[in-house]
């Protein structure tokens, strides 16, 4: 839990978060409730394989005061112990994706077809 204090007008909370998460050996899920109440956010991530190579992620989360709820999937896969190639995807059509290759070569980009 995360509650920060603004000094300048003691008593007065700037932020406040809070969540629980529960962790197995081939799988996590977490709820966070944060940004002073506005946001609720749930997520799961499961590895598909013994060695961790493989995983997939949903998340779910719902914003109060846009009234908006934003739903994304994803993935990665570790090619080898340097190489790990990343994608995601949420229902307003913002992609994402980012390759680490190594210690010294790694790119990212994403899209947002709002902006054109």
């Amino acid at each position: 839990m995360q509650v920060p204090i603004n000094n300048k007008f003691w008593g007065r909370f700037t932020k406040y978060n809070a969540g629980i998460s529960v962790n197995k050996p081939d799988s996590s899920a977490s709820i966070i409730f944060g940004d002073k109440g506005d946001m609720l956010k749930a997520s799961f991530t499961h590895h598909l394989d013994k060695s961790k190579k493989t995983v997939v992620v949903g998340e779910i989360t719902k914003r109060f005061s846009l009234n908006e709820n934003t739903f994304t999937v994803g993935g990665s896969y570790a090619v080898d112990s340097l190489t790990l190639v990343k994608g995601k995807l949420n229902n307003h059509e913002k992609r994402g994706a980012v390759f680490r290759g190594g210690p010294t070569l790694s790119g990212s980009g994403s899209t947002d077809p709002n902006l054109f």
